[in-house]
């Protein structure tokens, strides 16, 4: 299994901070988004919470879907 942090293209909100337990500084020096899903594509599965909300922002992944 692979996963990865993201860096985003915007600052973590506090409440996104409290939920998903992810600081700035965790991010920090991570891939931007393009470079992560290059790494990802062409896998026959991918396994997400929430994989519904997943699979519509990320249209490219054309494998399977697990949704814990």
């Amino acid at each position: 299994p692979m996963s990865d942090l993201i860096s985003p293209d915007r600052p973590i909100s506090l409440d996104a901070m409290a939920i998903h337990h992810i600081t700035e500084q965790m991010v920090e020096g991570k891939p931007r988004i393009a470079v992560a899903i290059g790494r990802y594509q062409g896998s026959p599965y991918y396994v997400a919470h929430n994989a519904a909300f997943d699979r519509g922002v990320l249209p490219e992944m054309n494998g399977a879907w697990i949704c814990t």
